[in-house]
């Protein structure tokens, strides 16, 4: 779900709809303006039976919404206009199609507004591409894994998040057997990743995780292990290094700040 100006826009697992809502004068939702089906499948049995929106992001600009659909491997645009409550494809590119099997989870924008970020469940990569604020084009760049080639077991990538200044991209994945976050350096130029870190003492199931407002410090949620634990950020470097004892909590699966 995310939340700008009056309007809520709301993705739905389950049927792959998106739903766009107006707020009323004293906060709640006053029923939705649109919903908006989509179709498509994949190769992954199971799991891509259908089309599973997993998230709903507008550009820096608030002029497109980008919506990943795991289940159809694509990352579906729409032209926003506030004024009118209207959401509709966008003519320019009313889709990114990621390699088959991908099963694209979540998006982050580069502060910078030109380059996107995308991370894969189902193929357990993290995708930099080239975004055109002016008409919604994304072009991809680069496709990297998200884990090391040592890495065993299932890996599933769960949350991506940016550093304040655009240097660092950092994604987290879950597995049955290792767990991980890994960190990439952002180059400010091209917008491509070069791999700095992977991360593997952390809680089970890494669901979510957050930079703090400052950038300084990442929390992680682990779902499975009952776990939330911190890391200090190298301002240089971007690298992470445990801070303290983990807070106990019962299956975190998300991490927001208050600003």
């Amino acid at each position: 779900m995310r939340t700008v100006g009056t309007g809520t826009f709301v993705a739905n697992y389950g049927s792959g709809n998106l739903a766009y809502f107006r707020l009323g004068e004293d906060g709640p939702p006053a029923g939705p303006l649109q919903v908006l089906s989509s179709d498509g499948t994949g190769p992954v049995s199971g799991r891509q039976e259908g089309p599973h929106t997993h998230q709903v992001l507008l550009d820096p600009e608030s002029r497109y919404l980008l919506v990943p659909d795991l289940g159809s491997d694509r990352i579906r645009s729409y032209v926003y206009e506030e004024r009118l409550g209207t959401l509709e494809p966008n003519p320019a590119q009313p889709f990114l199609a990621l390699p088959p099997g991908s099963g694209p989870r979540h998006l982050v924008f580069h502060p910078g507004g030109t380059f996107l970020y995308i991370a894969s469940e189902l193929s357990s990569t993290v995708t930099a591409c080239r975004y055109d604020a002016s008409t919604g084009r994304m072009n991809i760049l680069q496709e990297l894994s998200t884990v090391e080639d040592t890495h065993r077991g299932t890996k599933y990538p769960a949350a991506i998040r940016i550093s304040p200044d655009g240097r660092f991209v950092y994604v987290s994945t879950r597995g049955a057997e290792q767990n991980c976050v890994s960190v990439f350096e952002a180059d400010p130029e091209n917008g491509t990743l070069t791999p700095v870190q992977y991360l593997n003492d952390i809680p089970a199931w890494p669901r979510d995780f957050n930079l703090t407002p400052s950038g300084s410090h990442l929390l992680v949620a682990g779902e499975r292990g009952n776990q939330i634990a911190a890391f200090a950020v190298d301002s240089v470097s971007g690298r992470l290094a445990p801070v303290g004892k983990p807070m106990a909590l019962p299956a975190p699966g998300c991490i927001l700040f208050d600003e």
